[in-house]
């Protein structure tokens, strides 16, 4: 898939996304991250948001959608309690905004949720 992405993206980075600063990546250098799929428990860390957060500029947006429904899901294993933790950190210490929390058809078996987010740093 990567190699379809020629001359669409200007930096395409393959590494383990976690809370701690991503080498090669500076604050600020994207206007979005975008997410399906991902924030699952097994997948990455709820706590990686902290390092979207440094990555998206001021006034960008996280979006991400993801399955609410079903084993492994963003409900399962208590991951969504984990990440509405780090999303209230970074709130309290004005860091982000929620823009939208609203839930959706993932596909045709299983409910989901899109979750959009502005950057406030």
């Amino acid at each position: 898939m990567l190699d379809k992405a020629v001359n669409v993206y200007n930096n395409i980075y393959c590494d383990y996304f976690t809370s701690q600063p991503t080498p090669g990546l500076t604050n600020d250098s994207y206007d979005a991250i975008v997410s399906s799929g991902s924030f699952l428990p097994g997948h990455i860390p709820a706590e990686c948001l902290i390092e979207a957060v440094r990555l998206v500029k001021k006034g960008g947006l996280i979006c991400i959608v993801t399955r609410t429904e079903g084993e492994g899901s963003f409900n399962d294993q208590g991951y969504a309690d984990k990440f509405r933790v780090v999303i209230k950190q970074l709130k309290e210490m004005g860091n982000l905004e929620e823009l939208k929390w609203k839930k959706v058809y993932y596909n045709k078996e299983n409910e989901g949720v899109v979750m959009v987010f502005r950057i406030l740093k």
